[in-house]
């Protein structure tokens, strides 16, 4: 099905049944299983994933009025904890996650990302 018309249709799924034509019912029936597809992403992160983004650029303001000196700093001392945690406990305590990539909001990320948005990556 075509993405404009999955739109249309999903603007449907918000009208009054009874207002509906007999086409656009038909058509929102037909669509069902594509519609409940869609209904089910934005019901199981879609709106964590906004927020998580609402976040990231307040976040990113923030950091983005300081120095490029100051950022690498903040990156160097994360980097340097990090070594300290690798270098102080042993394996069995540090989790899977701390070998993951950093998540989107996290200031590890944002800096790398004002770092190489100002050519100091």
């Amino acid at each position: 099905m075509a993405t404009a018309n999955l739109k249309e249709l999903w603007g449907l799924l918000f009208e009054w049944p009874s207002s509906l034509t007999d086409e656009q019912i038909d058509a929102v029936l037909d669509a069902r299983e594509e519609l409940k597809e869609k209904i089910y992403i934005v019901w199981s992160g879609r709106l964590y994933c906004i927020e998580c983004e609402k976040t990231h650029r307040l976040r990113k303001k923030e950091l983005g009025g300081k120095t490029t000196e100051e950022l690498l700093a903040l990156r160097q001392r994360i980097w340097d904890e990090r070594a300290d945690i690798l270098r102080t406990k042993p394996d069995e305590e540090i989790g899977d996650s701390f070998f993951e990539p950093s998540p989107t909001g996290s200031d590890e990320k944002i800096l790398g990302e004002l770092l190489r948005e100002r050519g100091a990556s």
